[in-house]
């Protein structure tokens, strides 16, 4: 791709008419075809019928799912915008499978001709833009740091860097200070490579950890998306989290590692990759003056089905207070749903091949049901997961306490 000339002149020499009010700041990505004279002069027939598809391909099917603009095509190099950062490392990644997939015509039967390898960019800063095309030094730098790539590399500046969560947005590898053609100071690059979403990189659990249900709570995401209201969605999540680590029978993940997944279109798998979540809590919620509506919804993560959904109202002032209401109406009904979702996994399977944790938590559920029939099939559940793990207290605990419930409630034969 040719050099982006930084000017405040057009190509006359008129000034130019920057549109809207100063800079804007945006991500700005620069997509290079690697080897490009070479690859037109010994075919270039199949080499633009592919450009051309490609680029198609991009404007319909990535950018309208990864939020970004296609400002510019020159023939061997795109210009796109994005919001933020992981939405770029995201496009970046699909623009390059989409290329693959071009270059085997939609086919899985091989390549036609010389595959088409694609290199990237990404820098985050201000431009001035008018009806043609974007200027500024942030732009430059853009095209700069995407000649460090190698072929299929994407390659992200510090402030970039700074907006992407390791791992989960892919793997980031710092190649230190690089200095750079026409660019007075060496600049920080990074190499992101693609996201482990397969992979889970907690470290195993203890034992005892293990065979707790984990649940993931992810900060609220607001529906208005007023700058203002951000902290509303951090507070239902520390007040739910606060509530729900007080319970035994739950593993609670700390929000330090599930903010990273506010505001994206993750789905539950990669939060289960990344954090062993079995059920995630998320929601939504908008503002009204003083007034606060929250959607919350509880995921089970093995099926997706969506376990308990619910909308609730109250006043922002309620998240500010130690006991708050909405917290722990979200917190309680979370439970008792992940408690009658694990009872109607017990009932539904059979009892040999259930996690261990599972029957406990179902064991709970039936316990505190209101028919005999189910009250009674728990002495089955618990002695069965006392048989399992023999040294362990748990299961023994609950058994001594069904015996208990078993003769208040009269179900007793011999009260001695």
């Amino acid at each position: 791709m040719a050099d982006h000339i930084d000017s405040d002149k057009g190509a006359d020499g008129a000034s130019l008419s920057p549109t809207g009010s100063g800079k804007q700041r945006k991500v700005i990505m620069m997509v290079d075809m690697v080897e490009s004279v070479r690859m037109m002069a010994e075919d270039e027939a199949s080499i633009v019928r592919r450009w051309q598809e490609f680029t198609k391909r991009v404007r319909d099917e990535v950018l309208p799912f990864c939020g970004g603009s296609l400002l510019r095509s020159l023939g061997d190099g795109l210009l796109l915008t994005f919001e933020d950062a992981p939405k770029a490392v995201d496009g970046s990644r699909r623009i390059q499978a989409l290329m693959d997939d071009v270059n085997r015509g939609g086919s899985p039967t091989g390549p036609a001709g010389e595959p088409i390898v694609l290199r990237t960019g990404i820098h985050v800063g201000e431009f001035l833009a008018d009806d043609l095309d974007i200027y500024g030094h942030s732009v430059n730098l853009a095209a700069r740091i995407m000649t460090i790539g190698g072929p299929g590399d994407t390659v992200v500046s510090a402030s970039v860097r700074d907006e992407l969560t390791d791992g989960l947005d892919g793997s980031i590898e710092d190649l230190g200070d690089c200095y750079l053609k026409h660019i007075a100071e060496p600049v920080r690059a990074y190499r992101v490579g693609r996201a482990a979403n397969e992979a889970r990189h907690l470290p195993a659990p203890a034992d005892d950890l293990r065979m707790q249900t984990a649940i993931a709570v992810i900060p609220f995401g607001s529906l208005g998306g007023d700058e203002e209201h951000f902290a509303i969605g951090e507070l239902v999540a520390d007040g739910v989290i606060a509530q729900l680590s007080r319970t035994r029978e739950l593993r609670v993940i700390s929000r330090l590692s599930t903010t990273a997944f506010r505001d994206r279109n993750s789905g539950v798998q990669a939060i289960e990759a990344h954090l062993g979540a079995k059920y995630v809590l998320s929601g939504s919620y908008a503002v009204s003056g003083t007034r606060l509506l929250i959607t919350a919804e509880l995921v089970y993560v093995p099926s997706t089905e969506v376990v308990w959904v619910e909308r609730l109202t109250g006043s922002v002032g309620d998240l500010l207070q130690e006991r708050s209401e909405l917290c722990h109406s979200i917190a309680g009904a979370c439970h008792r749903a992940i408690l009658d979702s694990e009872a109607k996994t017990v009932l539904a399977q059979p009892l040999p091949n259930l996690a261990s944790y599972s029957l406990l938590l179902g064991g709970i559920g039936l316990m505190h049901r209101s028919g005999a029939h189910e009250f009674l099939r728990t002495r089955e559940v618990l002695q069965t997961l006392a048989e399992r793990h023999p040294r362990h207290p748990a299961a023994h605990v609950w058994l001594a306490k069904w015996y208990v419930l078993r003769a208040t409630r009269g179900l007793a034969t011999d009260l001695k």
